[in-house]
């Protein structure tokens, strides 16, 4: 453990009753590609490369390639609506 760093978890997280991600809020130490009304706290989705339409094969392909990210965490998998929830260390 590095005491410079923390996990710090939103309050809010996954898809609503829409199937859209919820935002961060602008007192949470948060980023999502759903926080399109705060600009700080917004991260445009990650990009990668697959060579397939199949939906299930490309959240595959992204799966692999987080799994390769240093210090990533990965904190949720919802394999039946493609969903992947990631934490990163951050200095708070």
């Amino acid at each position: 453990s590095n005491p410079s760093t923390t996990f710090v978890t939103c309050e809010r997280h996954g898809l609503n009753n829409d199937g859209r991600l919820f935002p961060c809020r602008s007192n949470e130490n948060c980023m999502s590609s759903g926080s399109i009304k705060i600009a700080a706290k917004f991260s445009p989705p990650w990009s990668y490369a697959t060579e397939t339409s199949d939906s299930y094969e490309a959240f595959s392909s992204l799966l692999k390639v987080v799994k390769e990210v240093k210090d990533v965490r990965i904190a949720e998998i919802d394999l039946n609506k493609l969903y992947l929830r990631v934490e990163y260390p951050s200095k708070v």
